[in-house]
């Protein structure tokens, strides 16, 4: 189910253009699992909130993808047979948690996200669980792990078998949340692994905030 709220009137078939004001406002705000995609219709515009005026009767239709990702052909993904999920991540600990997905199920590792949290004590002197893994220390962090290329695209990494480590927005102020990306499709979507959430989710690639984008090729 999606929710679209209307400021203004959108001229219908039972009003005459000149009863409708000059200028109308949509906002489409997808319901919890869902994304905006586009708006189409009468016109087309790529943002949720879309001002446009009205010379006759419009037609608008908001359209969303789930953000929940369900194999399909035509797919790009990192290796065959990924996990599409795995244990949702206790507070603070989204790098150290995607880090064991990423060794685990996308190299075939068989290491301990307890590993890495001891390992960020040791070299950084703060426990994740408390703070979670500084912005400031992220690439070198990582670094100590995997091992890493130099960024050219998303669709590239990918296709070449690696996957790109980093971050969206999150709730929580001044902080962001980190994912690993590990797949997409052809019409710029991308899909990504949230610890968060446990599953494989969709986002387009405007939705990855890209503080870090580590382009990881193996482990260490």
């Amino acid at each position: 189910m999606i929710k679209v709220s209307i400021i203004r009137c959108i001229c219908t078939s039972r009003q005459m253009p000149s009863t409708c004001p000059p200028a109308a406002t949509v906002t489409a705000t997808p319901s919890s699992g869902y994304t905006f995609i586009n708006w189409t219709g009468s016109a087309t515009n790529n943002s949720p909130t879309y001002t446009f005026t009205a010379t006759g009767n419009t037609s608008l239709t908001a359209n969303f993808r789930t953000t929940h990702y369900s194999p399909k052909s035509g797919d790009v993904m990192v290796k065959s047979g990924l996990a599409t999920t795995m244990p949702t991540q206790l507070i603070n600990t989204c790098v150290t948690a995607i880090m064991e997905y990423i060794n685990n199920n996308v190299f075939n590792g068989s290491v301990n996200e307890g590993v890495y949290q001891l390992s960020y004590y040791v070299t950084y002197g703060q426990w994740v669980i408390d703070d979670g893994v500084s912005l400031s220390d992220i690439v070198s962090f990582t670094n100590m792990h995997f091992t890493t290329n130099t960024f050219s695209s998303l669709q590239a990494a990918i296709s070449s078998g690696a996957v790109i480590m980093t971050n969206i927005a999150s709730s929580i102020p001044n902080s962001s949340h980190n994912v690993v990306i590990v797949g997409y499709f052809s019409d710029g979507y991308y899909i990504y692994m949230d610890s968060e959430t446990g599953h494989l989710c969709i986002a387009h690639e405007s939705a990855f905030l890209k503080n870090y984008v580590l382009y990881i090729t193996g482990t260490k």
